[in-house]
């Protein structure tokens, strides 16, 4: 590479010129180039790279204040934007602003805003604007950053869910049921139960409810089975029969009587 002395080409000659970053961990800091073509509200914008190779290009509408359309393709994306004023200063445009990565990498500028340089024009603006009835070319050359597209600040670690305690001590569960037939005469409303329920290390997982209104428990009979619920993933449902005297339970795919 050609050394120069500080001093840069325009455009920027990439082979040739000294390179210049903004910080230690930045990436080199270049010059880009956006062509803007409107016909009325018409808008096609193009970006070119360092080297002046078309990297994106999109066509839209500027019709509202604030209209814009982004061009992707760079490191960056460039927002072209709407201002509604005269040729010179039609549209506005910004550069990086919307990442969520290093502010040095931004940069936003007005069509015909002005500097210290005349390399672009006599008067020093920062665009190259032609005119020619309801059309108009603006041509910008801004600096970019080199390489790939610049990682966005990493998400943050979603911080994992704690795996809640079981419910109940896994193994052998026992329970305790107390059966009793009341006295009334219809034997398929007569039977009733209470239930205790402890896990394998003997921790009260459930029990029915019993009060004044139930002071039996819960109903088992044929037509009214008893769906007991406790920790435990599945209700033990519970029949009681009169013929031959038992209690048939289920627990999931389990039976036993």
């Amino acid at each position: 590479m050609t050394q120069k002395n500080g001093h840069l080409s325009f455009p920027y000659d990439v082979d040739n010129d000294n390179h210049y970053a903004l910080g230690t961990t930045e990436p080199d800091l270049l010059q880009c180039r956006v062509v803007v073509n409107l016909d009325g509200y018409e808008t096609k914008a193009t970006v070119y790279d360092e080297k002046g190779v078309q990297k994106g290009s999109i066509n839209g509408r500027l019709r509202q204040p604030n209209d814009k359309v982004i061009v992707s393709g760079l490191p960056l994306d460039l927002a072209v934007i709407n201002e509604n004023g005269d040729n010179a200063n039609r549209v506005s445009f910004n550069y990086g602003a919307s990442a969520n990565i290093n502010v040095m990498r931004f940069f936003s500028w007005q069509s015909g805003q002005t500097g210290s340089s005349q390399q672009i024009n006599d008067d020093g603006r920062y665009c190259n604007i032609q005119v020619e009835g309801s059309q108009s070319t603006i041509e910008c050359y801004f600096p970019c950053v080199a390489g790939a597209s610049p990682a966005s600040a990493p998400a943050p670690t979603p911080t994992p869910t704690p795996t809640p305690a079981p419910a109940y001590a896994p193994g052998t569960c026992a329970f305790h049921l107390t059966e009793t037939q009341s006295c009334l005469r219809d034997d398929s409303k007569n039977l009733f139960a209470i239930v205790h329920l402890v896990d394998a290390a003997k921790n009260v997982i459930g029990d029915t409810p019993v009060d004044a209104d139930k002071p039996l428990g819960a109903p088992i009979n044929a037509a009214d089975p008893y769906s007991f619920t406790s920790k435990l993933p599945n209700p033990i449902v519970i029949v009681g029969e009169h013929e031959n005297d038992y209690i048939q339970f289920t627990y999931g795919a389990l039976m036993w009587k």
